[in-house]
């Protein structure tokens, strides 16, 4: 592993890239991954290029200073979560990522209203 990691436009880049690369690996070795990292860029977010994005919507600013001048709010994201979550609306979320893994249709409308999903 490299010692190049940075808050740089291009040390972000490279996090994206390497991320990218994890899970591109394990989806060509028939497996699910779950990523969780800070992009705050859509061209972060793009180079990633996540199959289902979900915010956690639950700041209003990071203690990051460089972070919080480059910000750019996504408008992608299948999932929006505003507040921290109680167990069973997690299990919510985990159900609807599993109908979106199943590639279902039927996701339940209040779940939709309630998590401002955007279905694809």
């Amino acid at each position: 592993m490299v010692n190049d990691w940075d808050f740089s436009d291009k040390g972000r880049m490279r996090q994206s890239e390497r991320m990218k690369t994890f899970a591109d690996f394990e989806s060509k070795h028939g497996r699910i991954s779950i990523c969780d990292f800070v992009a705050p860029t859509k061209r972060t977010r793009d180079l990633f290029d996540a199959d289902f994005k979900i915010w956690m919507n639950t700041r209003t600013k990071s203690k990051y200073e460089n972070t919080n001048k480059i910000f750019e709010e996504p408008t992608d994201c299948n999932i929006v979560i505003r507040k921290y979550l109680s167990d069973d609306e997690i299990l919510d979320v985990i159900n609807v990522i599993k109908l979106f893994i199943e590639k279902q249709k039927n996701i339940p409308k209040e779940l939709i209203e309630k998590y401002e999903l955007i279905e694809d």
